[in-house]
């Protein structure tokens, strides 16, 4: 698994998906994350997420990349 993450581009190509598919990153952040245990409740955080627009989704992305690359 470790070898098909880094040839596929590892962390910059996570980077790619986040700028380019905040859609398609979310989704594999919430399949990341797990789904509630039976009976329990979902993440609120995954709740949130679900309930943003597209453009909501790359905005958020797009600022949280900035932040973590010193850009503000």
């Amino acid at each position: 698994m470790r070898v098909a993450f880094t040839e596929a581009g590892g962390v910059d190509y996570l980077l790619w998906v986040a700028r380019k598919e905040p859609k398609v990153f979310c989704a594999l952040l919430a399949k990341l994350l797990g789904a509630p245990a039976p009976g329990g409740e979902p993440e609120p955080l995954l709740l949130a997420i679900a309930q943003l627009s597209d453009d909501q989704l790359h905005a958020r992305t797009t600022r949280a990349l900035a932040e973590r690359n010193g850009a503000f």
